[in-house]
């Protein structure tokens, strides 16, 4: 229960720490704030108020938690009552629910966007929210389903599948008391199994075919150093977003140095911290967290909640 819940609040607090940089490089956050420890608020957004990844991994949450048989209805309901007030939401997920409200089916909608036929449906908004799918189901065929069907509800592509895939099977083993080196090493090798099974439901890409970068980085992430991480400076790409959040994790003593390392890589600061603070508080726990951040966090109490029943959706599902 308390990693559950912590992998939600640790999610949604690297969210509302990083949200009022994104956008900014790593040489301006240091000139304003040195290292940002704290939850600030800025631009839009209010001190300990989250962005669309916390907003859209409720969704997905929620959406579970009413239908755990068939997630994927439940879920694109949540999303488009979400995007009606949202302050932001990615260019991808926008265009697939626009899509949807048009002709009312997920998979024409996700495979016809404009981002899935120029083949660039590999940004990082169905990665950011794919944590639930890991606190609610511990068997891996159910799982690897889920994880790719509900990337696919807004990303029509091989990459964010497989980056969602290899998320999820990392935060199960942290669930389930793995070490992050151990997890980690687990979910790569889960998940190139999966993607020479191939496709896993009609309603996917499937998780094949990869760019040859693609192992080779996410395998390669211990050996980097981390002015190497988020070279773009922006990490919109599903793999250099989880190879940042990865590498935060893997090289932390706990789950606070994992959130500020991911968030001070500036750029996509909100979903490498998201990212991040999920692996972390799954590893370490609710307690891990400063409470200074849990006292900001906008709707800790629906956070919570939501993490309960997950955990116990997960006890009931035999996990």
């Amino acid at each position: 229960m308390d990693r559950v819940v912590g992998a939600m609040l640790g999610l949604a607090c690297g969210d509302a720490l990083g949200a009022p940089i994104e956008f900014m490089d790593q040489l301006t956050v240091r000139r304003r704030y040195g290292k940002l420890t704290e939850m600030i608020g800025g631009g839009p957004w209010q001190a300990g108020e989250w962005t669309d990844d916390t907003g859209t991994t409720l969704c997905v949450a929620e959406g579970i938690l009413e239908d755990a048989n068939d997630p994927l209805p439940a879920v694109g309901r949540r999303l488009l009552a979400w995007s009606e007030s949202a302050k932001v939401a990615g260019p991808t997920v926008s265009a697939a629910l626009a899509n949807y409200r048009h002709g009312g089916d997920w998979v024409q909608a996700s495979r016809t966007t404009p981002q899935a036929k120029a083949g660039r449906a590999t940004g990082n908004g169905s990665l950011m929210r794919s944590l639930p799918v890991a606190l609610a189901y511990a068997e891996s065929a159910k799982l690897l389903v889920e994880s790719a069907r509900l990337s696919a509800l807004t990303h029509w592509d091989s990459q964010a599948e497989v980056c969602a895939a290899v998320y999820c099977l990392w935060v199960r083993g942290l669930v389930e008391g793995s070490s992050v080196e151990s997890a980690w090493a687990a979910a790569l090798s889960g998940a190139r199994h999966m993607a020479a099974v191939g496709s896993l439901s009609p309603e996917t890409p499937g998780p094949v075919p990869l760019p040859d970068s693609f192992w080779r980085r996410l395998e390669g992430v211990t050996t980097r150093r981390y002015e190497d991480l988020q070279s773009s400076g922006y990490a919109g790409y599903c793999v250099e977003c989880l190879e940042a959040a990865a590498w935060c994790c893997l090289n932390a003593e706990g789950a606070e140095q994992a959130i500020l390392d991911a968030v001070n890589l500036a750029g996509v600061s909100d979903t490498i911290g998201a990212l991040a603070g999920g692996a972390a508080g799954a590893r370490w726990g609710t307690g891990a967290l400063p409470d200074r951040w849990l006292e900001k966090l906008a709707e800790r109490e629906r956070i919570e909640k939501t993490g309960h029943g997950l955990a116990r959706l997960r006890a009931s599902l035999g996990g």
